[in-house]
């Protein structure tokens, strides 16, 4: 039974629903996405050039006068504590009006600013070091000792404003040769003391009155830092540009570097571009000295206050070429990354993105390398261009990928790495997030493509299963079902105990299920339910063999085991556990559906799902043809607490008990135990006789009993179906049945009577024909001609004119008339074989035609000879009058050779023949079209006949040549004495007309030998020797002429002599005439015997060939006296009717 037939007999308890009901996919709630990262994206709140508005906070010069100063002036010889304790020794005793006072405060002051300034540097120092400390012990120390050095610089710094005070404060120190160095050195400290306004008052007493102190420009330096600082630039400038007039001052190139800051803050980036210009090319004719670190200084600080005008004025393309020219190769590509962070931080991105751009193609090996990506990668993210985003992300990605290749600095290599796996994460999770509000499909797959960046690239990082999650997510989302399952798969195997296994599990398997366009298992096991099938509907095939389970389905089933797997206890495992079963059984894996639907239906009996494992397990059961484990779940079911209550299921358990049993009578059979399984189908037969089931388990059972040769029983058990149900459709083929059950046992009478009767009552059957074809030949076979000829006109109305049967027809109305027409007279065969030609000649075929007209020929050829005749000829033998010379005893025999039979031709009737040899003709013309050599491949029997009738045909024909062959006679009165010559002409002529009919009729003979018949073949080669042993006969008992005796001779026994030695010369050269044909008769006679012998067929004419060779040679060919077969040819036998060879 089919597996879908079988299905519905085991589903028949499902309630048929609605497939509207429910939608054709599986969703589920999409897990809200959690932004993680973006420190590396954050972007400032860029400022926005050439709007006329200040910035909350200005941009301001890096480089202070202080500090400026500090690194541009000279400084003094260091004194040594001893010498400044003399000092102090020498101030104590020195009088208050002594003119070295002032000198000796001076350099106290300058003893102790120097102190203040190493102990600064001192304090600088360790700023480094305490940054790189990880030991919070060094760390501690460190900042303590810097702490120290920090109070000791302002304990000096107190120290230097007391003494440089003392100058200051003291009128009669006003004519001090150093006075301008005391003010300067004083306002200087008062600076860095923060008490500004105090140290203006003394810059601009310097200026007053000493306006040609070399210090009057720090002293103007220091008014043009005050109002720069408080915002009047105006003012400041002016104050810059007369610093700028003293060209030697070291202040100088400082004050060109303000007066650029003050042209920025003025709007004016044009003009600040050329100050720092200016300023780094006087940089470059720096001489060593004293303030060439300042100088230095002040050249990188120009450089970059020169990259922060540019990007006012220039363009992004130009400027490589011109940062080179002002500030040479070396720290051209500085300035470059400054002015691309200017651009970015004004809001220029475009102008970053190729600024940056550019770096990297002239330094593609630079460690800077990630960093200058990722700007290009920020500068991206104003244009909410997600796919040039991602470009530059993927870029990112590859340059991480190219420094793991270079083996760099670690933590270059894990500070790339930190930015990288930051920026995918952000964007990643951004825009999934994004595309979630919006359901945009772009969105979700942009973000699809930097997961898969970003697992691809930090595979081991903390955060990697729940990306991996989220991005299976994303791919149910998607709907790209295959992929999101191996990504829900990918997230167990990276965390297999991690906070998502249990819904990837899940999602696994939803989402295979949509990739197969598979159901709900309620509504999927409702979709096939049909109508209950009927009790008898077990299998009676083979267990299929398992097919194989493509790779999307093996997917679902290991998806299903992992869900089983980490999550036994949840709802869901039941419908997962069906699933998984359903799938082995929907391919033939029945052993192994069994067993989960069985584990199913132990462990959730309450399940809705339950009774339909149930009924699958019972089926793949029987699929097994596992007929002793369907027997015992039958039984289970039906003892079930539970189950056993749904009736459904338990009204499937009643009928299969009962199936079972016919179950086990078909195992009875296929295990070739057939009276076992004829008895159990009886029983069957017999529990149940009104079921609809019953004719088919009678039929059953009388084939089982037929199968153990128990052929009565079977009789016995048909007719009982004959009898009970006799119009059952098995009833019919019982009957047929019974027929062939006595053909088998050879009762051909009883085969033919049902098989008769079986074609009467059922006509219309297909084998009906078939059967009253077999009991017409039983019929023939037993001599019952007319019950025979009864059932083949019956046949002839009955099938000869439906389609397909014409030529079946032909064969039995054919085969009726070979059979009953022996012996009938010709005008009654030509009838029967004429109406046979009009009626049945197309559809009998070529071969039949060819033959009906050779039995025409034959009645008629044998019908116009006036006697039987010898061997087919119409001749017949004669014993002709001696003629002697002489009388008495000594009269002499006037012919040659002893005495013998002579074949004498008789007259045929020429009508006869004329009608004879136009059958004959026109069965040679059919023979040709079917080709004698050629017949029916089909049917060796049909060609057998067909051969035969075709050389019997060319044999008939041949004999009408003999008969012109025997017509010719030895010319008689021939006068050898008188008319030698005369009668030497006509016996040459008698031969000459003898020999070319003796050809003739040989060449015809030859084709019959040619035929491929072996019946004639033979007979034709005995014919063939008949003609040349009967020439030779002829020639051995011419009659010899009557000699003319001399009339010298006188006496008698002088004429005597004389006779005899004429006949004898005579006949000796007769006898050299005849040698030749004997010795050809003698050859064809042997080749006739050979044929025979090696053919294994033997015949009368092989044996006439026989005694003709004893005849002609009888020591070399003795007559033997051995039994041989007998061959069965008749020469009209029954046509070939299609017996039954096989009992079914």
């Amino acid at each position: 039974m089919a597996p879908s037939t079988r299905r519905v007999a085991l589903a028949a308890m499902l309630v048929l629903l609605s497939s509207s009901a429910y939608a054709a996919r599986y969703t589920k709630r999409e897990t809200r996405i959690t932004v993680r990262g973006g420190k590396a994206l954050a972007l400032p709140t860029p400022s926005t050039p050439n709007s006329g508005s200040r910035a909350p906070a200005a941009p301001r010069p890096t480089l202070s006068a202080a500090r400026f100063r500090s690194l541009t002036r000279s400084r003094v010889a260091r004194l040594s504590a001893a010498a400044a304790r003399k000092l102090h020794e020498l101030l104590t005793v020195t009088n208050a009006y002594d003119p070295d006072r002032p000198d000796l405060l001076f350099r106290l002051a300058e003893h102790y600013r120097e102190q203040k300034v190493a102990a600064e540097h001192a304090a600088r120092a360790l700023d480094e070091p305490i940054y790189q400390a990880t030991d919070p012990a060094r760390k501690a120390r460190l900042r303590r000792q810097q702490q120290a050095h920090t109070a000791r610089s302002e304990r000096h710094l107190r120290r230097a404003l007391g003494y440089y005070l003392a100058i200051y404060r003291e009128p009669r120190f006003a004519s001090y040769k150093r006075i301008d160095v005391v003010l300067w050195g004083l306002a200087s400290l008062l600076v860095e003391a923060k008490r500004r306004d105090t140290a203006r008052r003394v810059f601009s007493r310097l200026i007053r009155q000493h306006p040609q102190s070399r210090f009057v420009p720090d002293a103007l330096l220091s008014f043009a830092e005050h109002y720069f600082a408080s915002g009047d630039v105006g003012k400041a400038l002016s104050l810059y540009q007369r610093v700028a007039r003293y060209p030697s001052s070291p202040l100088y190139d400082y004050a060109l570097y303000k007066a650029g800051w003050c042209w920025l803050n003025l709007k004016d980036p044009r003009r600040a571009l050329e100050h720092f210009v200016r300023i780094l090319r006087r940089s470059r004719r720096v001489r060593a000295g004293a303030s060439q670190r300042g100088r230095i200084m002040l050249a990188r600080v120009a450089a970059n206050d020169a990259v922060r005008a540019y990007a006012r004025v220039g363009t992004a393309a130009r400027a490589y070429p011109f940062f080179r020219r002002i500030a040479g190769t070396k720290r051209a590509p500085e300035m470059m990354e400054r002015l691309a962070r200017l651009y970015f931080d004004h809001g220029k991105f475009r102008e970053s993105v190729t600024t940056l751009k550019r770096l990297i193609a002239l330094s593609p090996r630079s460690h800077s390398l990630c960093r200058w990506q990722h700007e290009i990668l920020r500068a991206t993210l104003p244009s909410k261009d997600k796919r040039a985003q991602l470009v530059e992300a993927k870029r990112l990605v590859a340059v991480l990928g190219l420094l793991r290749t270079r083996s760099p600095k670690k933590q270059h290599l894990q500070r790339c790495a930190d930015i990288t796996a930051d920026v995918l994460r952000a964007l990643a999770t951004t825009w999934h997030r994004e595309a979630q509000k919006t359901r945009d499909k772009d969105t979700y797959a942009l973000a699809d493509k930097l997961y898969a960046a970003y697992l691809a690239t930090f595979p081991r990082a903390s955060d990697v299963a729940t990306l991996a999650f989220y991005r299976a997510e994303l791919l149910f989302q998607l709907e790209r079902f295959r992929r999101a399952a191996r990504a829900y798969a990918r997230v167990i195997e990276i965390a297999p105990r991690g906070k998502h296994v249990v819904e990837s599990a899940w999602a696994a398997v939803i989402a295979l299920k949509n990739a197969l366009n598979q159901r709900d298992e309620l509504r999927d096991t409702a979709r096939n339910a049909r109508a209950p099938a009927a009790p008898h509907s077990a299998r009676r095939r083979a267990t299929p063999r398992p097919k194989p389970i493509r790779p999307a389905l093996r997917a679902l089933l290991a998806a299903c085991e992992t869900f089983i797997k980490v999550a036994p206890t949840s709802p869901r495992v039941v419908a997962i556990r069906y699933r998984r079963a359903r799938v082995y059984y929907e391919h033939d894996h029945y052993r192994k559906a069994a067993a989960l639907f069985a584990e199913l239906v132990q462990k959730h009996p309450s399940h809705e799902l339950a009774v339909f494992s149930a009924n699958l397990l019972l089926d793949s059961f029987n699929a097994l043809g596992d007929i002793t484990a369907l027997a015992r779940w039958v039984e289970k079911l039906l003892r079930h607490p539970i189950l056993s209550r749904i009736r459904s299921l338990s009204t499937t358990c009643m009928n299969l008990r009962w199936q079972l049993q016919r179950k086990l009578a078909e195992k009875l059979r296929a295990q070739k135990r057939y009276r076992a399984c004829g008895e159990a189908y009886a029983r069957l037969a017999n529990q149940r006789p009104d079921a609809p089931a019953w004719p088919e388990l009678v039929y059953m059972a009388a084939l089982c009993f037929e199968e153990a040769k128990l052929v009565g029983l079977a009789i016995a058990m048909r007719e009982t179906l004959i009898r009970e149900r006799p119009k059952s459709p098995l009833a019919q083929k019982a009957l047929y049945q019974i027929g062939a059950n006595y053909h088998a046992l050879a009762w051909f009478s009883k085969a033919a009577d049902y098989y008769e009767r079986y074609a009467r009552r059922f006509p219309g059957e297909k084998d009906a024909s078939r059967a009253l074809q077999n009991a017409i030949v039983f019929r023939l076979g037993r001599g019952d001609d007319r019950r025979a000829l009864d059932a083949a006109r019956f046949f002839a109305r009955t099938f000869g004119a439906r389609h397909g049967h014409g030529a079946r027809t032909a064969a039995v109305m054919f085969s009726v008339g070979s059979a009953t027409l022996r012996g009938k007279p010709a005008a009654e065969v030509v009838a029967y074989y004429k109406r046979y030609l009009r009626r049945w000649g197309r559809a009998g075929g070529a071969d039949r035609a060819t033959r009906a007209h050779v039995h025409i020929a034959r009645a008629v050829w044998r019908a116009s000879c006036p006697v039987r005749g010898i061997d087919g000829a119409c001749v017949r033998v004669v014993m002709p009058k001696l003629r002697y010379f002489g009388s008495g005893s000594d009269r002499i025999r006037l012919s040659c050779g002893p005495q013998k039979h002579r074949v004498e031709l008789l007259a045929r009737d020429a009508r006869l023949v004329r009608r004879a040899r136009r059958h004959l003709d026109r069965a040679l013309a059919l023979a040709r079209r079917v080709g004698a050599a050629d017949a029916p491949a089909l049917d060796a029997r049909r060609g057998a006949a067909f051969r035969r009738a075709v050389g019997e045909a060319l044999f008939i024909k041949a004999e009408a040549e003999l008969e012109h062959y025997l017509a010719l006679h030895m010319p008689r009165g021939l006068d050898f004495v008188r008319a030698p010559a005369r009668a030497r002409r006509k016996l040459q002529s008698y031969l000459r007309r003898r020999a070319a009919q003796l050809t003739a009729a040989r060449a015809r003979y030859r084709e019959v030998v040619h035929s491929h018949d072996t019946y004639w073949s033979i007979a034709a080669a005995a014919r063939v020797g008949q003609l040349f042993k009967w020439y030779a006969d002829a020639l051995y008992s011419a009659p010899t002429p009557l000699p003319l005796v001399p009339t010298v001779l006188r006496s008698r026994a002088a004429r005597r002599e004389y006779v005899d030695t004429f006949v004898t010369r005579y006949c000796d050269d007769l006898e050299g005439f005849a040698r030749v044909p004997e010795r050809k008769a003698l050859g064809a006679f042997k080749q006739c015997l050979e044929r025979s012998r090696d053919l294994s067929w033997f015949s009368s004419w092989s044996r006439l060939c026989e005694r003709a060779l004893n005849q002609l040679a009888p020591t070399k060919f003795p007559l033997t006296w051995e039994l041989r077969a007998k061959p069965r040819f008749v020469r009209i036998q029954p046509d070939r009717a299609g017996l039954q060879m096989q009992v079914r």
